[in-house]
């Protein structure tokens, strides 16, 4: 079935400009698109359907293998900005000795496959010396484009030997494994990385100096570069002063350095937990022109005592917004809790102004007893709560059981 209804979404059947999907599962769907031709013919037909989709012009995809993006880069000819989320850089399932070089990829320029793709992201994490050589295939590949997004998360030294990642992250690494041999069209670069690492108060300095004394970085006006040290959890913190998004929000309230940066914030990511009202106290502070705010968390199956604090939080978050318009909860237990242990008259008026609202609802098959009939309070609470509502989607983890189970909340 996954095969099908993917074969359809990157064929002349589809006629979508704008795409999210989520693969995030089993090795098998990531294969689906697979063809023993590199170069498929205009007319090439795939399960009675032409193998192009000539509409799509923006793609965000989430894998867990890279071999995906390979074959998909084939589908999509006029594409224009392209999204991936990646666990890893990882080709497939296979496991790999860091013992062994690192394959041999094809040289495969991706300008003839998608010459039209201006802006590229990717968010990753990195381990070892092979995914950074990956990585930077990928961005020879994609040397075309106008801009670039990098964020790469728990980079960690795994063996003393790695040649790649020994130590900090600097302008020398970032300019080595972080963008393409050749820059032809790049004008805007932004990137975030968080690496484990021991950094002294003289390292934040080189570091911070190794980009205003690059000629590359200067010539291309990239020098203005933030960089602090989380010694708690030893990780550096290295990222594009003009980048739009950060999702740490207890580094914005214990590094002051941040604070020059922020105002210009427009999305934040926040793991919700207890500490997290000492970050709402200076939320005008630190984030003054925030409009989308995702939220992390984690909630056990049955409510417990703790998630009941977290709902008053969570409700807390939603009071503060100004004509909230959108809202998305991964389970709508949440939204019930929230009504349940938490409504107030700040909480109320929050909920009447939302137009858009997206909910997972409980699988009907599997669960406790209580969780596969929580669906029968979803008209009730929206007809009570969100009177103004105009588009409500809904989904099951029955309906497409390739997909993850990342969790998120989002408020806009």
């Amino acid at each position: 079935m996954y095969r099908q209804i993917l074969c359809q979404i990157f064929s002349d059947r589809c006629q979508l400009t704008s795409l999210q999907l989520d693969i995030n599962k089993f090795y098998s769907i990531h294969q689906c698109l697979m063809t023993t031709q590199s170069h498929l013919p205009l007319n090439t037909v795939l399960d009675g359907y032409k193998s192009y989709c000539i509409t799509l012009r923006d793609l965000y995809i989430r894998l867990d293998y890279t071999c995906f993006l390979e074959d998909l880069i084939e589908y999509v000819p006029n594409l224009e900005q392209l999204s991936v989320h990646l666990e890893n850089l990882k080709r497939d399932d296979e496991s790999y000795d860091e013992n062994i070089q690192s394959p041999i990829l094809t040289d495969g320029n991706w300008f003839n496959k998608v010459p039209k793709l201006k802006c590229f992201t990717l968010k990753s994490s990195a381990y070892n010396d092979l995914e950074f050589a990956y990585l930077k295939w990928l961005l020879n590949n994609i040397n075309h484009v106008i801009k670039l997004e990098i964020h790469l998360y728990s980079i960690r030294i795994w063996r003393k030997e790695q040649r790649i990642r020994k130590s900090f992250i600097d302008a020398n690494f970032i300019r080595q494994y972080c963008l393409p041999d050749k820059i032809i069209n790049l004008r805007d670069f932004y990137f975030y990385i968080r690496a484990e690492c021991q950094l002294s108060l003289n390292d934040i300095e080189k570091i911070i100096n190794s980009f205003k004394i690059d000629s590359f970085f200067i010539s291309h006006q990239w020098t203005n570069v933030k960089c602090f040290y989380d010694e708690c959890l030893s990780y550096q913190h290295i990222f594009s002063s003009n980048l739009n998004k950060f999702q740490y929000c207890d580094l914005l309230i214990n590094y002051p350095c941040v604070y020059d940066w922020s105002p210009t914030t427009k999305d934040i990511t926040i793991y919700l937990d207890s500490s997290v009202y000492v970050f709402l106290e200076q939320f005008d502070k630190l984030c003054p022109n925030v409009s989308d705010i995702t939220i992390n968390e984690d909630p056990c199956d049955e409510l417990i005592e703790e998630d009941k604090a977290l709902a008053i939080v969570f409700s807390s978050i939603i009071s503060m917004t100004v004509q909230l318009k959108y809202i998305f909860i991964d389970r709508f237990e949440w939204f019930l809790y929230i009504i349940r242990y938490a409504f107030d008259i700040s909480l109320k008026n929050a909920l009447r102004t939302i137009c858009h609202a997206e909910f997972r609802i409980s699988s009907c098959n599997v669960g406790y007893n209580e969780s596969v009939h929580i669906g029968k309070y979803l008209v009730p609470l929206l007809s009570t709560y969100m009177p103004h509502l105009q588009t409500l989607c809904l989904w099951r983890p029955d309906d497409f059981p390739w997909t993850s189970n990342y969790l998120s909340n989002t408020i806009v």
